[in-house]
């Protein structure tokens, strides 16, 4: 029983325990699906909204105080409960209706095994802690958060040629000179050190016209990237009511749809790599609590709150903030001083009303108007109507800057850098219908040739290599009969474009280098590349390549940068023009570098896989592994975990893994969130997968039951008739209102 219910709703679960959802009234979803999210991943938003509120540690003990403190620091329950009243009407409802379902089933006291192992009795559920989930994602996806120190630290040793290392397209510090040259206020400590980079989440996404479809409809697909585990991210889902009718993917947490399609329109979404985030360097005197502002001290907001820690005692946390945002405390280890934190995230806005126009808008130009409330984090849109039309469009804003173009620190005191507001939604890139019927994002540059920004406000970004959207748009300009299974066999491709550029970069021949180990060596590498076709799998190219791309980025790391911090990525996606012959990045030590690093990564290779490259297999020594959230509790943490599964792939491809160097091999840490390919103008053909299951309960049938289709590349028909959906039902529940 779900006491705020209007009337009756009819669910049926089909063979992976996917709802399919019917009610008399749009709210009615709402609360529903709130009763199923509770039902089955409870103990994942309890411990997401945990994160979120800064309140870890109280049931998992002072490990956690750090991560804590940062989500307090950053103010991610704050910015979410500031943002419920800014919310529009109908998102409003949504969220009220949808704590309703989820504390219908909270009050039910059938808390799930973990929580009660960890002693938790949940709250009741709030707006703000829906909002928290949409802080967290921002947070996840912001690959700009204090990286500008990190970047400072690069441009003092590399000077100009940081922009073309970055690939940006230019560095306007606002600055008459070298920013910051004498260091930061107050911190001297500060500006030796090593800032980390942040890596967010990463996506593809495209479609096609009617004109290259085999149904003479348009087709999509997306497939975001993020850091995999169990439970999955996304809770599948098929919601019927009248003004909501939808199926597709939503996030425990929040009740909407966020990738999926309705009658009108199929919908996915990738990150933008939008700069939506400055630093800017405070002069703060900790004595007289104050900031330097202009010739002028002006005093800084303060409060305390108490951080409470299983098994040990209370820590107070120190909250600071000025006019611009947050006041953050230095970090020496790390390269950061006293900074303010401008963020579009604490900028109003409803994150909702663009995902109601998806489902409902009569045409894209209501899409386009909706998403004028969607601030944060930003992200590319692809869509395919059902009419035929396909459009991607930018939804989130961008800072309205003034002096400066973000990517390095600004100075607080000088009102000249501060932030004026937001831009225009309508200021965003957008395509409308390509000439040529296709359109791929894949978080490459998503500025068509003829964008040009508005005066003074440069699209700033941290866009992905290429290598993704390149094949992609390669595969998909190359047939005119694509279907729904055919763009899913494009879902798994694993063909590099960038790995192909790198060996013809590396090229043959090292005559410049002195060692005669290392010509050997590398002279093993080029031979056994003649002939590779950049497939990440399988082979020992494949284990070479990645091998290879780790010793390449640290020999150009040693000639270019010295003592600068880590930026793999950075250099990684730079790596087929820094090697090449004719770049002059080099310069005379381009063949010793090159053939040192290719030799390190054969004797890598060998001692991984024996003397025989014809017996190296990447997928022996690239491995996933799915653990849970609680996967570091000792004993329970194996019971959670699921793996480890061989896999192929890299960054550069569209079947893209993310590794990390674990012991002597490698461990990926992320890739496709979900997959989800979607005929625009008939439902019932779409298909889709989740790495996991829809349950959050490990011992549940359906906790892992989609992993083995998922790592083989299978999908799963979805159903989005009535007549479909009885066909395929395997149990029904009854969500009925409280008797009068």
């Amino acid at each position: 029983m779900v006491p705020a219910l209007v009337a009756a709703v009819e669910i049926h679960f089909d063979d992976a325990a996917v709802p399919h959802v019917w009610a008399s009234d749009e709210l009615d979803l709402a609360r529903a699906i709130g009763y199923l999210h509770a039902s089955e991943r409870l103990t994942q938003m309890e411990l997401g909204r945990r994160y979120a509120r800064g309140t870890l540690a109280e049931v998992l003990g002072g490990e956690l105080e750090a991560v804590d403190r940062r989500s307090r620091e950053l103010r991610f329950a704050e910015s979410a409960l500031r943002n419920v009243a800014r919310l529009g009407e109908r998102s409003r409802l949504w969220l009220d209706a949808y704590a309703e379902g989820v504390n219908s089933r909270i009050d039910e006291g059938k808390r799930p095994p973990l929580l009660v192992l960890l002693g938790v009795r949940p709250e009741p559920w709030t707006p703000a802690d829906s909002l928290g989930f949409a802080a967290l994602m921002a947070f996840e996806l912001a690959s700009g958060l204090d990286q500008e120190f990190h970047r400072l630290a690069l441009h003092r040793q590399l000077g100009s040629r940081l922009a073309d290392l970055a690939g940006w397209d230019g560095l306007d510090t606002g600055w008459d000179g070298a920013p910051f040259a004498d260091g930061f206020p107050g911190s001297d400590a500060a500006q030796n050190g090593t800032p980390e980079p942040r890596t967010g989440g990463q996506s593809n996404n495209w479609a096609v016209a009617p004109s290259h479809s085999s149904s003479g409809h348009a087709l999509l697909a997306g497939d975001p990237h993020l850091a995999l585990g169990l439970p999955p991210r996304w809770y599948q889902v098929r919601l019927s009511a009248p003004g909501y009718d939808v199926q597709g993917f939503t996030l425990p947490g929040i009740p909407l749809v966020i990738v999926g399609q309705s009658p009108l329109r199929a919908w996915s979404v990738t990150t933008t790599g939008l700069d939506a985030e400055d630093s800017f360097v405070e002069d703060y005197d900790p004595a007289t609590g104050t900031v330097l502002r202009g010739d002028r001290r002006v005093p800084v907001e303060r409060r305390l709150e108490t951080i409470e820690r299983r098994g040990a005692e209370p820590v107070q946390l120190d909250l600071l903030g000025t006019d611009i945002g947050p006041l953050l405390p230095p970090d020496g280890a790390r390269g950061l001083p006293w900074r303010s934190l401008a963020w579009s995230l604490y900028e109003p806005g409803d994150p909702l009303a663009v995902f109601f126009a998806l489902a409902g808008a009569r045409d894209l130009d209501e899409v386009f108007a909706a998403a004028e409330g969607y601030v944060a984090p930003a992200q590319n849109l692809a869509i395919a109507e059902s009419s035929g039309a396909i459009a991607y469009t930018v939804i989130g804003r961008r800072p309205d800057r003034g002096l400066g173009d973000g990517r390095l620190p600004s100075p607080a005191w000088d009102s000249r850098f501060h932030w004026r507001g937001l831009r225009p939604a309508a200021e965003n890139p957008r395509v409308v219908r390509p000439g040529d019927g296709v359109l791929a994002t894949a978080n490459a540059d998503v500025r068509p040739p003829e964008y040009t920004a508005a005066a003074g406000a440069p699209f700033t970004a941290d866009f992905a290599h290429p290598s993704r959207r390149d094949r992609i748009l390669e595969v998909l300009r190359g047939r005119s009969d694509w279907d729904v299974a055919s763009m899913a066999q494009l879902q798994l491709d694993r063909r590099s474009p960038y790995a192909l550029d790198l060996v013809r970069a590396i090229g043959t021949g090292f005559d410049g280098s002195e060692d005669e180990a290392d010509r050997e060596g590398a002279r093993k590498a080029v031979e056994l590349f003649a002939g590779w076709d950049g497939r990440v799998e399988g082979t020992g190219a494949a284990l070479l390549f990645q091998v290879s791309v780790a010793t390449l980025v640290a020999q150009a790391r040693e000639a270019l940068m010295g003592d600068a911090p880590s930026s793999f990525g950075m250099v990684r996606d730079a790596l087929p023009r820094l090697v090449a012959r004719d770049s002059g990045w080099f310069g005379e030590e381009r063949d010793r570098r090159v053939a040192r690093a290719l030799a390190r990564a054969w004797a890598q290779c060998s001692i991984l896989g024996g003397p025989d490259p014809s017996a190296w297999r990447l997928e022996d020594h690239q491995t996933l592994e799915l653990q849970h959230g609680l996967s570091e509790v000792p004993v329970l943490g194996t019971l959670l975990a699921r793996g480890p599964f061989g896999l192929g792939g890299h960054d550069s491809t569209v079947n893209v893994a993310w590794t990390r160097g674990r012991g002597e091999g490698l461990a990926v840490v992320g890739g496709a969130s979900l997959r989800f390919v979607a005929d625009a103008a008939d439902p019932e053909r779409s298909m889709a997968i989740l790495p996991g299951g829809q349950s959050g309960h490990p011992f549940d049938d359906h906790y892992d039951d989609q992993v083995a289709d998922w790592l083989e590349g299978r999908m799963r028909p979805m159903a989005f008739g009535r007549e479909a959906v009885l066909r395929r039902s395997q149990s029904r529940l009854e969500l009925v209102p409280a008797q009068p």
